[in-house]
């Protein structure tokens, strides 16, 4: 892939931006359903081998792990796709700093352990920290080969490595469970997952690490990267407070039932941000030098985004108590009312991401980690206050304060940091906000009229999505699904004819 050390590693030119992302997204397309597909369904056979102590268990372990996960690649895979002056050389040192990260990570891992159990007044979760720990290592060791790819929107062989990955993983997870190994089978699920992935992307990267070397520029890479770890930290306080607190004051059961919860709760930002994200940052990086262009192209990520996040976040609120057996079975039913506030979050939460993707394609880190600050200390104090009504008032809080007091203005700062027009932004979100409204009540309505029919579950929550599909669909214009999916690429959202497939083409058109 690269021959010599100071070959420069360019970023695509502009005019084979569009190109590439329009391949990228149909390649990430199939790696979020492939990978959310897999996840479920190994969710699913594990839910019903596991318990919820079982859960609770890796949930407390992970609250230690998530936080030096923070640190995982130090910034460095950023650097790596942003940067516009890149060689073999830059490369190189990234990698060896990064894999030295890696173990300096597992070994502080270990450490902590100890400390884990002090904390939750428990014996069994330093193993867990220190076999889970490897997992820095491989993930370190997998970061720049896969943003070299990244780089070059070379999105393919991430799928492929991604999707081989998950079903290993999660064939031996589930393997490891039926054997007895209970809360080992997660551990056995996300170790498997990472080895099989660094395998298979250092040979699709054809990336081979040459010895480190000193490059005065590697002093500002470094900076660059320290903010986003710095900001990484601030990300995992907003991210995980809720379940240390919960697991803390209220139980391995509570925590549990908030873990699995806030899975549901993230899928509708995993499924829409997932499919654009691997494509974004490099595409808006590429284009950054054009700001008119880069703001034309992110107005079209928004909306290709809340056209799919928003009914699904509305419908995980409304079909709350189907989805909830559906996926972890009859003894989950204290899922249902916490998924029910998060869904608040749910709907947000996707357009929120793209807050980091601005800022990062114009090479603010800086101005990153200042608005996480101010994110973190406004969930801190809102899960310190909320913890006291258990996982419930955390639900509550969560919910209510990522949708009305983060969201709308991380969007703001995350604009005029990258010198783009906020409200301009804001339009693409009306139309795809008052549809999954339409639809959410809808829902409502036919779910009251079912309800004295006594159908069964599963019949009527096959009703419900169905409902959600059609009237979400005929609130946005077209008539005929059929000829919505077919429909020409369109530029505006106003146009009769809409459809997630016209959007998410005509959204990489803006790059070519």
């Amino acid at each position: 892939m690269i021959k010599s050390r100071e070959e420069a590693i360019r970023q695509p030119s502009s005019e084979n931006v569009g190109g590439l992302a329009r391949k990228g997204v149909s390649w990430s397309i199939t790696q979020i359903v492939g990978n959310q597909g897999i996840s479920l369904c190994a969710t699913a056979v594990l839910a019903r081998i596991l318990t919820p102590h079982d859960y609770g268990v890796m949930a407390m372990a992970m609250t230690l792990t998530a936080l030096f996960n923070v640190f995982s690649d130090l910034g460095l895979s950023w650097v790596t796709i942003q940067e516009p002056d890149l060689c073999r050389s830059h490369v190189d040192n990234l990698f060896w700093i990064g894999s030295v990260g890696g173990i300096v990570l597992w070994g502080s891992c270990a450490a902590a352990g100890p400390m884990l159990n002090a904390f939750y007044r428990r014996t069994d979760l330093a193993p867990i920290a220190v076999i889970a720990g490897a997992g820095f290592l491989l993930s370190s060791l997998a970061v720049q080969p896969t943003s070299l790819l990244r780089r070059q929107l070379n999105i393919s062989q991430i799928t492929k490595a991604e999707i081989a990955s998950q079903i290993v993983g999660a064939l031996l997870g589930i393997a490891v469970a039926l054997l007895g190994g209970r809360y080992w089978s997660l551990v056995a699920l996300s170790l498997g997952k990472q080895l099989v992935y660094l395998a298979l992307i250092l040979w699709g990267a054809r990336y081979w690490p040459g010895l480190p070397h000193a490059l005065s520029s590697m002093t500002r890479f470094v900076r660059f990267g320290a903010y986003l770890s710095a900001n990484g930290v601030l990300v995992y306080i907003a991210r995980n407070l809720d379940n240390i607190l919960i697991g803390k004051y209220c139980g391995t059961d509570q925590l549990a039932y908030y873990s699995r919860a806030y899975f549901l709760m993230l899928l509708p930002a995993s499924l829409a941000t997932g499919v654009l994200s691997g494509v974004t940052i490099p595409a808006l990086s590429a284009i950054a030098h054009d700001r008119e262009r880069m703001g034309d192209a992110f107005r079209r990520v928004l909306r290709a985004i809340s056209a799919l996040a928003f009914p699904m976040a509305i419908g995980l609120c409304v079909a709350a108590p189907e989805l909830v057996r559906f996926v972890y079975g009859p003894k989950w039913n204290a899922v249902v009312p916490l998924l029910r506030w998060l869904a608040l979050a749910s709907v947000s939460q996707p357009v929120y991401t793209t807050v980091g993707w601005l800022y990062i394609s114009v090479g603010k880190s800086k101005e990153m980690f200042l608005w996480g600050l101010a994110q973190a200390a406004v969930l801190a104090c809102t899960f310190g206050v909320a913890v006291r009504w258990g996982a419930t008032g955390v639900a509550i809080g969560y919910g209510l304060v990522a949708t009305g007091g983060v969201a709308l203005p991380g969007l703001y700062f995350a604009h005029r940091a990258a010198n783009l027009p906020f409200l301009s932004s804001l339009k693409p979100l009306i139309r795809p906000f008052f549809a999954s409204l339409a639809m959410g009540a809808a829902a409502l309505v036919v779910k009251a009229l079912l309800k004295p029919l006594g159908l069964a579950w599963q019949l009527e929550l096959t009703i419900i999505v169905l409902t959600c599909c059609l009237v979400y669909v005929a609130a946005f214009g077209p008539t005929n699904l059929a000829e919505s999916v077919n429909a020409r690429p369109i530029a505006n959202l106003h146009s009769s004819r809409f459809s997630y497939a016209s959007v998410l083409i005509s959204f990489c058109r803006i790059f070519s």
